[in-house]
């Protein structure tokens, strides 16, 4: 699944729009825990608030998704010996 980290906040990616935003949903949306949202523009990669959210930024767990994301990343580029 797709994630974007944001100033401490991480987003699953919810749909391409029409209108050239990627639409992003908070993590801690399942339950009703957090609407926050956030579109992304494809082209410029700027972003604008949608939705604020309605608990405190996870600064570990945002480094967390970073790092992972950096290992997959050098496991498929690298070649296996």
């Amino acid at each position: 699944m797709r994630k974007v980290v944001i100033a401490g906040y991480i987003y699953t990616k919810h749909r391409d729009g029409n209108d050239g935003y990627a639409y992003w949903h908070c993590v801690r949306r399942h339950g009703g825990v957090c609407h926050g949202r956030v579109k992304i523009h494809e082209g410029n990669e700027t972003f604008d608030v949608v939705i604020a959210h309605s608990h405190l930024p996870s600064f570990g767990a945002a480094k967390a998704v970073v790092a992972t994301a950096g290992f997959n990343r050098r496991a498929r580029e690298e070649p296996q010996t």
